[in-house]
């Protein structure tokens, strides 16, 4: 009886053994591919916010998550501005790699260094 046990612990370990291994190396193949950075324009602003007088902004070069669309009330883009709105990234990155592509922040600590990935 300790023979058939040991038998079939050896089968199930190594089963598990193959399903693990060809579980990694499906999911090393499907590593995200990084596609490149962001170029967060006035025409960016206008797509998300459905307004002609706006240019993207930066409240803290140290925070990568401070990135807005400020909307002004005249052409001049300075001054006085009406209000400010998130940058949605992944359409950022949808408009300039097109569908699928998403996009994350390679330190969270610089608003400089978002990147697409797929």
């Amino acid at each position: 009886m300790t023979n058939k046990i040991r038998t079939i612990f050896v089968l199930c370990f190594s089963a598990l053994s193959s399903i693990s291994a060809s579980t990694f190396m499906a999911q090393e193949s499907q590593a995200a591919q990084r596609l490149g950075g962001l170029n967060i324009t006035q025409d960016t602003c206008r797509a998300q916010t459905y307004v002609f007088y706006v240019k993207p902004v930066v409240l803290n070069s140290k925070d990568a998550y401070s990135w807005r669309c400020r909307v002004y009330p005249l052409p001049v883009l300075s001054g006085p501005y009406l209000y400010e709105t998130g940058i949605d990234m992944t359409k950022v990155c949808e408009s300039q790699y097109g569908r699928g592509a998403y996009s994350s922040p390679m330190n969270t600590k610089d608003a400089y260094s978002w990147q697409c990935y797929r």
